[in-house]
């Protein structure tokens, strides 16, 4: 069977509010589709000690009652009855925390990532070794200065419609030195603001498609510009 990936994207994260609600959602998600699950937690999500002890409460479904809404319940309760199955155990609350711990168990797998040098995954190591053998750990590496570098190349070489051939070098290594420099600022508005920004290699992609994309259209529009002042 397919394991459908979840994640609590890191901007919601940085709410209690919004992240309480996502793992209301992936519970129902688990009990309506009876479908396997992979949350994915994130190397920053690790450094909320509420957030370990809701992860804590998902994997040993211990005090789920303190994570569901009475509503929640009673939509889980109304699927089942829609499927037409569990019909006796949905009409017990006892029953239907059963039902639901069981779904956990049976559907929701983890997952941690982040890098292979994080200091949040070795705290969390060290501080919770029993929750730890419950995941599957991911470590990710940040991409190397020359790695940016024949990414962009790469881009570049291989859009036809810009013709930048002369200067894909030259653009690439400016591409890889404003990424480096958005990263830097973002650690520094960590540090003086306590707020998260962050960088990923899928958004220096997106950095670079809309570089092109603003170069094209420069490129149709300057000759228009250009003959303007021609005699």
């Amino acid at each position: 069977m397919e394991i459908q990936p979840f994640e609590v994207d890191l901007q919601k994260s940085n709410n209690e509010s919004n992240w309480k609600d996502e793992i209301r959602r992936l519970i129902k998600l688990c009990c309506r589709n009876q479908m396997k699950y992979l949350f994915i937690v994130k190397e920053p999500q690790l450094s909320n000690v509420n957030y370990l002890k809701d992860l804590n409460r998902l994997i040993n479904s211990n005090e789920l009652l303190t994570m569901l809404l009475n509503e929640d319940l009673e939509e889980i309760q109304i699927d089942l009855k829609t499927q037409q199955k569990e019909r006796n155990t949905a009409e017990d609350r006892d029953a239907l925390l059963n039902f639901v711990k069981g779904m956990l168990l049976k559907n929701l797998h983890f997952a941690l990532t982040g890098p292979s040098t994080s200091q949040a995954l070795k705290r969390f190591a060290e501080l919770c070794p029993t929750l730890l053998n419950y995941f599957s750990v991911i470590c990710q590496s940040d991409w190397s200065q020359e790695s940016l570098t024949q990414v962009a190349l790469h881009q570049f070489n291989a859009n036809t419609f810009i013709d930048t051939q002369k200067n894909n070098v030259k653009l690439s290594i400016i591409c890889k030195e404003i990424h480096l420099r958005v990263t830097a600022l973002a650690e520094e508005y960590w540090l003086r603001l306590s707020r998260r920004v962050f960088i990923t290699p899928i958004q220096f992609l997106d950095f670079i498609h809309l570089y092109q994309f603003m170069l094209r259209d420069f490129q149709n529009t300057l000759p228009l510009s250009i003959r303007k002042y021609e005699v």
